[in-house]
């Protein structure tokens, strides 16, 4: 995940990882898995995330990559996670599982702002095919 966020009420925390996995294996499915890891879910939402590949290179049009997303509490705090799970072949001709999550956690109050200041700063560096359309995992 390339991207830096600072704001003094809140924590913004990241990781990723690469593990070997089927190609058939389902994105989404793999993407609700690592993110019930960082905090058990139940119900999930879509946000669209811009890539790190610019306008120029996709024609104009911003590329952009579904991660699945779910809010939760914390005492006084609220956290909103998301993760993806994207599919790659490897030169050695395996497929790899791509893994990304992060979390944001914030005052109760101030969680949708800091959520909104943090998205256009996050530039997930994967190749995922074809631009995604928020929602469309196939």
């Amino acid at each position: 995940m390339i991207g830096t966020f600072e704001r003094d009420e809140c924590t913004f925390e990241s990781s990723g990882s690469s593990e070997p996995a089927p190609l058939e294996a389902d994105e989404l499915k793999l993407s609700i898995d690592a993110l019930s890891r960082v905090h058990p879910v139940d119900e999930v939402q879509d946000v669209l995330v811009q890539t790190s590949e610019t306008a120029e290179l996709t024609g104009g049009a911003p590329r952009g990559v579904n991660f699945v997303v779910a809010t939760w509490s914390q005492g006084d705090a609220m956290t909103r996670g998301a993760a993806r799970v994207v599919l790659a072949p490897t030169y050695e001709g395996d497929t790899v599982a791509q893994e990304m999550s992060f979390t944001l956690t914030c005052p109760a109050g101030d969680l949708e702002s800091a959520w909104s200041d943090l998205l256009p700063k996050l530039r997930p560096d994967v190749w995922t095919g074809e631009p995604e359309e928020l929602g469309m995992w196939d």
